[in-house]
């Protein structure tokens, strides 16, 4: 990134977007001991799906010129991702 050798500009707006979209896991095990069960479903039902979609979209552009070790981990947040959804999913529903 340093030696600007990428296909798009970097810039201190890229960095906190991108900071921000890391921290998002970080905030989900916060919401995940505090939030009651409907609203934790939903919660992670939704940010897993954006999670799915955001790693597919970065195996596909990014990931076809990269390092094994950098594919692997692509595919493995990739994997957990859809387990978080899988399982919001399947969550038995609470009784009213």
């Amino acid at each position: 990134m340093i030696a600007g050798t990428f296909d798009f500009s970097v810039s201190n707006e890229l960095f906190l977007v991108m900071s921000l979209i890391m921290a998002i896991p970080i905030f989900m095990s916060f919401l995940s001991l505090t939030l009651k069960e409907r609203a934790n479903r939903w919660t992670n039902l939704i940010t897993g799906m954006f999670f799915v979609v955001w790693e597919i979209v970065f195996i596909i552009l990014f990931y076809i010129n990269m390092p094994v070790y950098e594919i692997f981990w692509g595919v493995v947040y990739l994997v957990f991702a859809v387990l978080i959804v899988w399982y919001a999913w399947k969550w038995p529903q609470p009784e009213a």
